[in-house]
């Protein structure tokens, strides 16, 4: 890939932000992750396992109380027990017997891994490295935004897509690989733009290793080069970007089983959204409410996949509606659940928003280049 090149995308808006600003933007969101999990843990109480949501039936907790001693459990678990587990474990040699659904968790390998150093961290160290990363995903969410709205002529508060969304919120109050995933993915998006396409790739790969759906944000790249008319820069993100995942996934199905599952997270198109309203009754009116909004939220994306103006939001967009509208009531039965895997959708719908408002500076991302040829300017911004 190193002799690759790619036909460089010029930003006709913006030149995104300097190095300082991008730092500045980077702690800002750093530090609102640390705030948010501060609170989580005077909720929960107990100390910092309460990030961990750990339940009194969970299957893992004997191996998470073995590490860090007796902690405070929660009604409902969550993933970020999953997390621990799976940094402690990263080849699922130990503990994957313990889920049933264990090749589906373990195919979200790139965040425990770095957060236990390859399996080395434990205890009180390794959950401290779970925060840590968490907030660093924020933060380089919050970064990458901020520089695309710079990309896209946008005015700053375009940090809110992060800063705001309550998707990003349960993600690092709850240490789950979301907010990671968005950073990687973002940050292969804007250095695509600046025409560096061997760097895109790996950053989107990594975030298709963190968590596999974030894939759509390189299937969504790669049409907008196909619309720009570069099927070469698109051939690249997507094979460049699933491969790695492709053969971990593999790898995960010949020793853990399930790597290429999707562990009845699929419905038909709709039929999720009403099974899970139809569940929300089970439910606090806490979560109803996120319910509701998860659904508002699609509705304004939906809406914003039409009319944003900067049509790479479009590309970028679209997969993650169609994926939203095809997910089971396993995913929208609760409303945290739901912001949170479909948080794209909040962050995409808030630069749609923020792209009317701000109409005059809201204009196409970039045009390509080819050495020696004038820019195509083609129009449907």
């Amino acid at each position: 890939m190193g002799t690759t090149t790619t036909t460089p995308m010029r930003p006709t808006a913006g030149r995104g932000l300097s190095g300082p600003r991008w730092v500045a933007w980077f702690v800002i969101g750093a530090l609102v992750a640390v705030v948010l999990q501060v609170l989580q843990v005077r909720a929960v109480g107990g100390g910092w396992a309460g990030l961990l949501a750990v339940s009194a039936d969970s299957p893992l907790r004997s191996v998470i109380e073995g590490e860090l001693g007796e902690i405070v459990l929660v009604a409902d678990g969550h993933d970020g027990q999953t997390s621990f587990v799976m940094a402690l474990d990263p080849d699922g040699s130990e503990h994957a017997d313990l889920l049933d659904d264990a090749g589906y968790r373990w195919r979200r390998i790139l965040y425990p891994f770095v957060a236990g150093s390859g399996g080395v961290l434990r205890g009180e160290t390794l959950l401290a490295s779970l925060a840590f990363w968490a907030a660093a995903g924020m933060g380089l969410a919050t970064a990458t935004v901020v520089d695309l709205g710079a990309l896209l002529g946008l005015r700053r508060w375009v940090a809110g897509a992060v800063l705001a969304n309550l998707g990003v919120w349960f993600s690092v109050q709850l240490v789950t690989p979301d907010a990671p995933a968005l950073g990687l993915a973002l940050a292969g998006v804007t250095v695509y733009l600046r025409g560096r396409l061997p760097l895109a790739v790996a950053f989107l790969a990594a975030a298709g290793l963190a968590k596999d759906q974030y894939l759509l944000f390189a299937i969504g790249l790669a049409a907008y080069a196909v619309w720009r008319r570069s099927g070469r820069d698109a051939a690249w993100l997507i094979g460049g970007a699933a491969a790695p995942l492709a053969l971990w996934a593999l790898w995960v199905e010949m020793t853990i089983g399930g790597g290429i599952s999707a562990e009845g997270n699929l419905a038909w198109p709709g039929a999720g959204i009403v099974r899970g309203a139809r569940l929300w009754s089970e439910f606090p009116m806490s979560e109803v409410a996120l319910s509701a909004i998860a659904v508002a939220v699609l509705a304004l994306a939906l809406v914003a996949g039409f009319v944003v103006r900067p049509v790479l939001v479009r590309f970028l967009l679209w997969p993650w509606v169609v994926t939203a509208v095809v997910l089971s009531h396993w995913v929208w039965k609760t409303g945290n659940n739901t912001l949170r895997v479909l948080l794209p959708l909040w962050l995409f719908a808030w630069i749609g928003m923020v792209s009317r408002v701000d109409r005059a500076r809201a204009v196409e991302a970039a045009e390509p280049v080819s050495a020696g040829t004038a820019p195509d300017r083609r129009s449907g911004i």
